[in-house]
């Protein structure tokens, strides 16, 4: 992790990586049921693979550049999001950086992450 500038790295996260997580939520947060005790519709975990490929495509061809490890990026992450300084944000209502990430290997995690986004929408 010595060869990760994180400031580098949020530069990079809220330069793209960051909006590409945002939208993938969007288009695909509809089949979320709000109700977390209900049973999700099986299309969930579909989905959840789908962003879990994502944003471990886009991570590991950035960490790759920086010989970083992404299971060891993922624990440094894990550390993170469990920790009283839970990541930057862009807005009071974002999810902080570590845990959009962590997300990507935590069901439990992204599923709020994509009924924020269901509700979001339907603020609109």
């Amino acid at each position: 992790m010595e060869n990760l500038d994180l400031r580098e790295f949020m530069l990079w996260f809220f330069r793209g990586f960051s909006d590409k997580l945002s939208a993938f939520a969007k288009e695909n947060c509809g089949d979320f049921n709000e109700d977390e005790n209900a049973e999700q519709k099986p299309e969930c975990m579909i989905i959840y693979n789908k962003y879990k490929e994502l944003a471990e495509a886009e991570l590991e061809g950035y960490l790759k550049e920086k010989g970083v490890k992404l299971d060891d990026f993922y624990e440094f992450c894990k550390k993170q999001s469990a920790s009283s300084d839970r990541g930057w944000t862009t807005e009071s209502e974002d999810p902080p950086v570590f845990d959009c990430i962590v997300a990507a290997t935590d069901f439990q995690q992204f599923y709020p992450m994509m009924i924020a986004a269901k509700k979001d929408q339907l603020k609109l």
